[in-house]
């Protein structure tokens, strides 16, 4: 038996009524059931489908076969490579062996490539009936290539591995005295005998374990970020914009209004359907990168750490983990501080997306130059090495202090001095300066005139605070900082609360009495009123329940009925765009007779 997933496409309740079942589903809710819903709940269901208030496909079988698939391609892919490496070191029963596991793995890959195919075709003769396109169809050729991207997936995890152990290894064993204490000879391991050999061996295999741990603690946040959430966040925003967004009334509405715009920034279809795997392909290779970057840096903190400690003996074990510091790996230190720190808040907060690394890389690369720069200026002194960790973290405001310290100062249309910084605004700190200047924002003009759809894809910063930030943002580009700071004084802090004090009349006197004629409020409301912004954030401050205004029923009987109860001071009339075929009902009274809806009919009533 085929299991069904439905959803309700509509920001409002929905009750299907069929000839025996009856269907109730919360805003935007998403179910599996094991029937047809044309089975369960008849025209009923067909209505609600038809008004783009409903729909449902059968549940996907294809990401299980994906991964069962993958692990199997990936299994023969690693057998493989053992089996070449068996074979170089002269061992050819084991790298026989291992080749025939190989095999088996990927003929395991292939047979449960088959059983998907198979299985899927026979789901989708279910929708063969329906006037539109079947969406479940899933030819061979997309499943190899789905295979393919996917297997290749775990590939760049390989790499990502390789990347962070084989290089530190390398690394300690070319570069230091690790070679001296451990030698291979005729394919076995062989000690140095000695206890400074010993020694050795410890100190460098605990380095090798801190490198190794150090440069993959970010990109093991990324690999470890739960993909399978992506479902969650789509429906977390779809509840957002249809509170920020009053145009749109169902998800079609807002699939033909953003669908491009999600399928760009999330990688993800509007419909019930899932990711979209070529996109994730792309997108990890800024993840290796910087964890090839971290490494490098790591390596070389390590490799400046002293062998001999005092009086020329061995260096004991917390020396060894004692580097000797230059402006060049303390900058490092704070671009990785910053970087763990960024990493971890994306993590957290569903947020952590390949442009991250990106940032890390490019903030890596600046804290090195910076440093660079700021010990041909000022030496390696200890305020030198204290700026070159702060250069890691914030480079702006350590060029601010170099131009301080070398007696410049900022000159009109200087690009070091921002005449709006993001700090102005309540509650951003580094970490969230560094998520924006991800996003290009880098100024309160930029945040009030940046869209505000792309920066909810894009950040996914929780939509109350990014909502509060770009409303406080346009209240701060029409005034100064004086200014902004005495309206704050008296309980002003973003434009929607300057346009609530000019629509109430003793508000807005005391605030034109406090303001001193220094500023006039109704001019603010007149230039707030033009802002492209405006009506949006208006609209979500005023509609904080609209998820749970309306609920629409639909009946497959003309026997059924709706039971109406009383309304409240709201009028349905508003809402009838969003659906072209529900009736909205005027108020009634708990007296009056609810008629009998017609088959596929429906109503919609206010509890």
């Amino acid at each position: 038996m085929t299991n069904y997933v439905i959803r309700n496409q509509t920001p409002h309740h929905l009750e299907l009524r069929g000839p025996v079942h009856t269907l109730k589903l919360s805003p935007l809710q998403r179910r599996s059931i094991g029937q047809d819903p044309r089975t369960l709940y008849g025209d009923a269901a067909r209505a609600a489908r038809r008004d783009q208030a409903f729909d449902w496909e059968p549940e996907p079988t294809r990401s299980t076969v994906l991964r069962v698939a993958s692990a199997f391609a990936a299994a023969g892919l690693v057998g493989v490579l053992l089996a070449a490496a068996a074979l170089l070191l002269r061992r050819p029963l084991l790298g026989v062996a291992v080749a025939c596991v190989a095999v088996l793995a990927l003929l395991g890959s292939a047979v449960a490539v088959s059983r998907g195919h198979h299985d899927v075709l026979a789901h989708t003769d279910a929708l063969d009936d329906e006037a539109e396109p079947a969406r479940a169809h899933w030819g061979f050729t997309e499943l190899v290539r789905d295979l393919t991207i996917s297997s290749l997936q775990y590939s760049a995890f390989l790499i990502l591995v390789v990347v962070g152990i084989a290089a530190p290894a390398a690394a300690l064993w070319f570069g230091t005295d690790l070679s001296h204490a451990v030698s291979f000879r005729g394919g076995r391991v062989q000690l140095t005998s000695g206890d400074e050999a010993h020694h050795v061996l410890v100190v460098r295999c605990l380095q090798l374990v801190l490198v190794v741990l150090v440069s993959m603690v970010p990109a093991l946040m990324y690999f470890q970020f739960d993909r399978e959430k992506l479902t969650t966040l789509v429906d977390r925003w779809l509840h957002v914009i249809f509170r920020l967004d009053p145009s749109v009334g169902t998800v079609a509405d807002v699939d033909a209004k953003y669908g491009r715009r999600v399928e760009e920034f999330l990688g993800a279809s509007l419909s019930i359907g899932g990711e979209l795997p070529s996109k994730r392909l792309r997108d990890r290779s800024p993840v290796v990168l910087s964890t090839l970057l971290i490494a490098l840096g790591w390596i070389i903190v390590v490799l400046s750490v002293p062998t001999t400690g005092f009086r020329g003996a061995p260096a004991s074990v917390p020396e060894m983990f004692h580097p000797l510091l230059t402006p060049v790996t303390t900058g490092f230190l704070g671009a990785y501080f910053l970087a763990v720190q960024v990493a971890l808040r994306g993590f957290v907060r569903g947020d952590l997306k390949p442009k991250t690394y990106n940032v890390i890389t490019v903030r890596i690369l600046m804290a090195v130059v910076l440093a660079w720069a700021l010990q041909a200026l000022a030496g390696d002194g200890t305020a030198v090495l204290a700026a070159a960790f702060l250069g890691g973290v914030v480079p702006s405001t350590v060029l601010l202090m170099v131009r301080a310290a070398t007696g410049r100062g900022a000159t009109n249309g200087d690009e070091l001095d921002q005449r709006s910084p993001l700090t102005q605004l309540d509650e951003i700190d580094v970490y969230e300066r560094t998520r924006l200047e991800e996003e290009g924002i880098t100024s309160v003009q930029a945040l009030a005139r940046h869209d505000l759809v792309d920066l909810m894809l894009s950040s996914r910063i929780p939509a109350p605070r990014l909502i509060d930030w770009v409303d406080q943002a346009m209240l701060q580009q029409h005034t100064t900082a004086k200014l902004t700071t005495r309206l704050r004084a008296h309980g002003v802090r973003c434009a929607t609360d300057l346009l609530q004090v000019c629509a109430h009349e003793h508000a807005l006197a005391d605030l034109t009495a406090a303001l001193d004629g220094s500023c006039t409020p109704t001019l603010l409301r007149v230039v707030l009123e033009r802002d492209e912004w405006l009506d949006y954030i208006r609209n979500w401050r005023e509609n904080e329940d609209v998820n749970d205004r309306t609920t629409c029923t639909y009946s497959a009987t003309a026997s059924s009925s709706v039971n109406h109860q009383v309304l409240p001071d709201i009028d349905l009339r508003e809402h009838a765009h969003r659906f072209p075929t529900v009736h909205a009902q005027t108020r009634r009274t708990p007296e009056a007779a609810a008629p009998a809806s017609a088959p596929g009919s429906y109503s919609t009533s206010c509890p």
